[in-house]
């Protein structure tokens, strides 16, 4: 084993971990996007209004779950 190998030369262990489940890229990538959002130009913001509305009357008017 290869691992073993370079464990066992430089004198550590390393902690073996599993590959990311898509519900942590999920988390991970939706916390990005809000940092992304604070981005935004305050001036286009209004151009997404009508679509909000839309969205928000979709979602029987939870704001939360039209976000989401």
């Amino acid at each position: 084993m290869m691992l073993a190998h370079i464990e066992n030369k430089a004198g550590i262990t390393m902690t073996k971990i599993g590959v990311p489940q898509p519900e942590q890229v999920i988390r991970a990538s939706s916390l990005g996007i809000v940092e992304q959002l604070k981005d935004v130009n305050e001036k286009v913001i209004p151009l997404f209004g009508e679509a909000a509305d839309h969205l928000i009357t979709a979602m029987d008017g939870d704001v939360k779950k039209a976000l989401c």
